[in-house]
């Protein structure tokens, strides 16, 4: 084949070198020379032009799939974009990735208009004529992006062995891919340690390849999205094994010739899983004692560029895809040698590919999504909720825009500091210099695989996302690796439930956090520990399970608090409750919330209920205060006085007095509350001097008609309450100087919430005592006040005055 050099480029030991070939593609070829040893040509992958055809599912909403599909990052180059939208006669300046978003979809809609032509269309002639206007927008995306992938020169940095590749839209580099991954690129064996030849590891991979030609994308696609690929797996491979079509059968020949050479497949299938499992050496990820502080600084921004980033992130969602695909074809395969009886005892084989497919499945999920623009103010106020539930590990996140994705996101912050710990470690521990491109840049993806990977750390991926505002990617993620994950449950339980909090899902939010924790079952794990610690130390350590139980549901309740969210609040306080003993006094302020919030929600008798169960007396009586008070505020007189408060007789009728004699006479019904109170009590002669001492204050302290009015129903109130009390107790006794004595009650009534202070002898109060005749003179006064006033309301200064005298 005829080729003509675009460019080549010359190291101490590679060369480099850019063709176009004669049917108009273009290759990148390099070789290695050691001295007068010349190793031969290798052509170097290039990565693939976005796909020409995208299949729109019928669940998707046509407008939506597009724009996910033309800005999913590293698809397209924003100039690409820009040219495709010239088009359509539209100049995009220097704009961000969500207003070019809004422009796309604008001229979409425009053109969607003028084809629909105001003719009338059915829903599935209007989705059509959707999926057409769009397609037509990704398709010159498409050939823009074609145009700009053309190469036109190579270089080479020999300090960092970079090799980089000048297009006419931009930069592409060049990377090496570890044998595993080329394997999908250039149908190529891998080199596996052992006494495996590269033939046998050659045809069994073809072989796995060959099944999954046997398939389409929907069969393939239910085995990568299954919550369980093996049995998937199996019931495909009984289907391929059941179809007696003629290419089925040149299949099954094929696929005979290539697995009878294999000596030892186990042997083979342990290698090759043990080559697909991203395990690393475990004193890379932790923190060491001593690190090289030059190392330190000198890799203190390595690869922390924005286009380092991307680049890492592009490398690892290949690296993913690559071996998924491969762990889907061997676990295919593998199923079907299965079911024909060629191989036996495989499931151990079986259930770690489809760990792998899974892991890999959600880690290229991971790389694929774009980040949800969230503004700063968000950011800043859920960093400040996290850290007052002292999840420590969620650190301050950079500015977030749609223009990356979540991968990306994750090197901007904590990830990335992480990976060049994990680096200045390695390279300390061999002591010795190491070349970034050949070396640093296929251990730094390494690293990023092991940070990342679902089965080990899908905790720390979680405090990432629900740290960067990421709700609803936190939420996929969770349902991504929820059949596979079983470290660190109750942790992502409760950072699913902070999500669920943020969006506004509180029903999910309050299941979520109840199935955090539980006791007796009660859950050890850090993030957990942490959040419950509240910054202690110490005494969290010799805190008992329901001491810890008892503050969680406290951060728990504390949160639905801050989002006004009452009845979650009362549902997890219920739960709460059961957890501890009836007579448990650490239960007492879970009883107190629980008091609270009902008689907010206007719950009387649930409030009451809670009251009265409630083990700390204290915490009852200031219960008690508080439902009188707002019963009485809601007109709930009859409530408050057909209940029963055993052991608090004494404390209610003091709350009520203490209460009638500090508010204003005119505006609140405390003592009509205590004259009910006594009657239901059948306490007649408590419920006159109620209502004979109400009376007299409305005379000294209240003028006018109105309270003339009140005065002559308090004393009528008061002379039937005596009339119904046996006549030995139809008498009231009244303070001589009842407006010193009121003075007096009021100040005692605030000394009680001070500290008891030891006073003088109390000094004895002058008293007089009322019978039902003198009771009857005080009515019959204020009558005749009433008749001269209706009578010449002129005379109402005089009346008040001369009568007033009289009274005395």
């Amino acid at each position: 084949m005829e080729r003509n050099l675009v460019d080549m480029c010359c190291t101490n030991s590679e060369v480099w070198a850019i063709w176009n070939e004669s049917d108009g593609g273009e290759c990148v070829k390099h070789l290695t020379y050691d001295g007068e040893l010349c190793h031969a040509w290798k052509k170097a992958t290039l990565s693939s032009l976005p796909p020409q055809d995208v299949f729109v599912s019928p669940n998707a909403e046509p407008r939506t799939f597009f724009l996910d599909a033309i800005f999913k990052p590293g698809r397209f180059s924003i100039s690409a974009i820009h040219k495709a939208l010239e088009l359509y006669g539209i100049a995009v300046g220097n704009t961000s990735v969500q207003q070019l978003k809004e422009i796309a979809t604008a001229a979409t809609e425009r053109e969607l208009q003028t084809s629909a032509n105001s003719t009338q269309l059915h829903h599935e002639q209007f989705r059509e004529l959707q999926i057409q206007c769009w397609t037509k927008l990704y398709s010159c995306c498409c050939q823009y992006q074609e145009l700009m992938n053309h190469f036109v020169g190579l270089f080479v940095d020999p300090a960092t062995g970079m090799v980089g590749l000048c297009k006419e839209g931009g930069l592409s580099f060049m990377y090496p891919v570890p044998s595993t991954d080329s394997l999908t690129y250039e149908h190529l064996g891998v080199c596996l340690q052992g006494d495996v030849s590269l033939h046998d590891s050659e045809n069994l991979l073809e072989a796995a390849r060959l099944t999954r030609d046997q398939l389409d994308s929907e069969v393939l696609e239910s085995v990568l999205s299954s919550e369980d690929p093996v049995a998937v797996a199996t019931e495909v491979a009984e289907a391929i094994a059941n179809t007696q079509s003629k290419e089925n059968m040149s299949y099954r020949e094929t696929l005979e010739s290539l697995l009878l050479p294999i000596g030892d497949v186990h042997k083979l299938l342990a290698l090759l899983v043990a080559e697909l499992d991203p395990s690393y050496e475990d004193e890379m990820i932790e923190t060491a004692d001593v690190q090289d502080s030059e190392t330190q600084l000198a890799m203190s921004q390595l690869f922390a560029s924005p286009v380092s980033e991307r680049l890492l992130a592009d490398i690892v969602g290949r690296r993913c895809l690559a071996r998924l695909m491969v762990t889907t074809d061997l676990l295919l395969l593998i199923s079907l040698l299965q079911h024909q009886g060629k191989v036996q005892n495989v499931n151990r084989v079986l259930y770690k590919l489809s760990t792998l497919l899974q892991n890999y499945h959600t880690l290229h999920w991971l790389c694929c999504q774009s980040v949800v623009p969230t503004s700063p103010l968000s950011l800043e106020n859920n960093m400040r909720q996290l850290a007052a539930l002292n999840i420590s590990s969620c650190s301050r996140q950079p500015p977030i825009n749609s223009d990356c994705s979540l991968l990306e996101l994750y090197l901007r912050g904590r990830g990335g500091q992480e990976l060049r710990g994990a680096i200045v470690r390695s390279v300390t521990s061999r002591g010795g210099q190491s070349s970034v491109w050949s070396e640093l840049l296929p251990q730094s993806v390494t690293i990023l695989l092991a940070q990342l990977w679902p089965s080990s750390n899908s905790v720390s991926v979680c405090q990432f996302l629900l740290s960067a505002c990421q709700h609803t990617h936190l939420q996929d993620y969770i349902a991504e690796t929820k059949s596979f994950i079983n470290e660190g449950k109750d942790s992502i339980n409760f950072l699913l439930a902070q999500s669920y909090l943020h969006t506004g899902e509180v029903e999910k939010a309050t299941k979520c956090f109840l199935s955090a924790v539980s006791y007796p079952v009660y859950s050890s794990e850090d993030l957990l520990q942490q959040v419950i610690a509240g910054g202690g130390k110490d005494g969290e350590e010799k805190s008992s399970d329901k001491e810890k139980l008892l503050k969680y549901f406290l951060k728990v309740i504390g949160l639905f608090e801050q989002t006004s969210s009452h009845l979650a609040v009362i549902k997890v306080a219920k739960t709460a409750v059961m957890c501890f003993d009836k007579d448990d006094l650490q239960s007492a302020v879970l009883w107190s919330i629980l008091f609270k919030y009902h008689l907010h929600l206007s719950y009387y008798e649930d409030a009451y209920m809670d009251m009265m169960n409630n083990p700390d007396l204290t915490r009852r009586k200031e219960c008690l205060h508080h439902f009188v008070v707002v019963l009485t505020d809601q007109n709930q007189l009859k409530l408050i006085c057909h209940l029963n408060y055993p052991g608090m007789e004494e404390e209610i009728v003091r709350v009520m007095e203490d209460r009638a004699r500090s508010m204003d006479l005119m505006k609140h019904k405390y003592y009509d509350l205590l004259y009910c109170y006594h009657t239901t009590k059948q306490n007649y002669r408590k419920a006159a001097s109620v209502m004979y001492e109400y009376g007299l204050r409305l005379g000294r302290e209240a003028p006018g008609t109105l309270s003339l009015k009140k005065q002559a129903n308090c004393y009528c109130m008061c002379l039937t309450a005596l009339h119904l009390a046996q006549p030995q107790y139809a008498w009231v006794v009244v303070p001589v100087e009842l407006e010193e004595i009121m003075e007096k009650n009021t100040k005692m009534a605030q000394k009680r919430k001070r500290p008891h202070t030891s006073e003088g002898k109390q000094q004895p109060v002058q008293v007089e005592v009322k019978t039902i005749s003198d009771i009857e003179k005080d009515y019959s006064l204020v009558r005749t006040k009433l008749n001269l006033l209706r009578m010449d309301p002129s005379m109402a200064n005089q009346i008040y005055s001369q009568l007033g005298l009289c009274m005395k």
